[in-house]
């Protein structure tokens, strides 16, 4: 437990510049005032809440379902005005992936590993079983038993 929480911390160290990107107002202007727990709670995540309306040139009501707004008989569509965030960040994304990938990987193998010497340490009826083939069905001794 204490290695998986080493290991999602650097994760999270990993990605603290697409963190402090994401909670910019370069990516998105969250910062107008509203101080809600759910606006706490989606700090530094990519959620995009900025948005404006655009017209819908051959835009048809049916393809919005409601989602629209009709003006002298121009559809205005809501658009996201969230930017496009460069290839760097995911890329950290990805990298931040991959360390996930690799560290789950390896504690896998150190865990099969701790397995086996905790095995190895304890005894059990198990190392002690014997298998005996085929013996005679009048064989109650021991001594007939050992030869099988």
């Amino acid at each position: 437990l204490r290695l998986l929480s080493l290991v999602l911390f650097v994760t999270g160290l990993i990605n603290l510049p697409n963190i402090l990107y994401y909670d910019s107002n370069a990516y998105n202007n969250k910062n107008n005032g509203n101080n809600t727990i759910t606006s706490f709670l989606t700090r530094g995540s990519a959620l995009c809440d900025t948005t404006e309306w655009v017209p819908c040139d051959g835009c048809e009501r049916k393809d919005f379902e409601g989602k629209f707004k009709e003006e002298d008989g121009t559809i205005t569509i809501e658009r996201y005005t969230c930017p496009f965030p460069d290839l760097g960040y995911g890329l950290v994304n990805f990298g931040s992936f991959i360390f996930l990938l690799l560290c789950f990987f390896l504690m896998d193998k150190y865990e099969k590993q701790r397995e086996i010497r905790f095995d190895e340490r304890k005894q059990t009826a198990q190392d002690y079983s014997v298998v005996v083939n085929n013996p005679p069905p009048d064989a109650y001794e021991p001594e007939v038993w050992r030869t099988y």
